[in-house]
């Protein structure tokens, strides 16, 4: 067994590069990244951190199309 198994992958992504994307420009790159979570950061310090639940609640509140700044 290798501890690279157990580890999640991180994904990460600058506010100032997404900040007027929508959600689901979000989880098109959580997709493409291959992980349940991501990581909005400034300045490499982490501000936003959405995972695969935040992603269901946002689905049922229907607000995929939401700008990722209006959150």
């Amino acid at each position: 067994m290798t501890l690279k198994s157990y580890l999640e992958k991180v994904c990460m992504k600058e506010y100032h590069e997404i900040k007027d994307k929508t959600i689901s420009d979000l989880i098109a790159y959580m997709y493409k990244c291959e992980t349940p979570s991501i990581y909005i950061v400034d300045q490499k310090k982490p501000i936003y951190i959405f995972t695969s639940t935040d992603i269901l609640e946002i689905f049922l509140k229907e607000l995929i199309h939401e700008k990722i700044s209006d959150l």
